[in-house]
């Protein structure tokens, strides 16, 4: 039973924190704007809601492999983003420390380290699923790297342009 509340608290955890980023990303203009309409009731992204629900359904019915597959594309990328927005903090230091009651090296040390930390976290990652012939994920998360990457410098010629 207590395994069962675990797994049900985990996907919700996941469907609230997905559904979110899914939203936040439609709002940039990074995803379809149909994922940023909230419901005019209770205030939430329901279509955001709605597709991470279907996905999150879908996924255990895969099976154990693809799931797993699934924790390592999503671990991936949770890293990955956690060091661009500590290599941001890193380079937005100064600004930081002047809007901010903190000294430049308390911004500065808070910025490297949470990018030495998620970068051996990534290249553990990889090491292993290449370690252990899972190219399946490394396939998914090399597609996935390099969309991101094309929705990012799409985006930026776009922002770039207007001014």
């Amino acid at each position: 039973m207590s395994t069962l509340i675990a797994i049900i608290s985990g996907v919700n955890s996941y469907i609230y924190a997905a559904s979110r980023l899914l939203f936040a990303m439609a709002k940039d203009h990074l995803l379809p704007q149909t994922l940023s309409e909230i419901h005019k009731k209770f205030r939430i992204p329901y279509k955001a809601i709605a597709l991470t629900f279907t996905l999150a359904s879908i996924g255990p019915l895969l099976g154990r492999e693809a799931l797993l597959w699934f924790v390592n594309i999503a671990s991936f990328g949770t890293a990955l983003v956690y060091l661009y927005v500590s290599f941001l903090l890193y380079r937005q230091r100064r600004s930081i420390a002047l809007n901010s009651n903190r000294s430049e090296l308390y911004v500065k040390t808070m910025g490297i380290t949470p990018s030495i930390v998620s970068t051996t976290f990534i290249a553990l990652l990889l090491h292993l699923l290449w370690l252990h012939h899972h190219f399946i994920p490394l396939i998914a998360i090399t597609i996935y790297t390099l969309i991101g990457l094309t929705l990012y410098s799409i985006r930026r010629k776009g922002l770039n342009s207007k001014r």
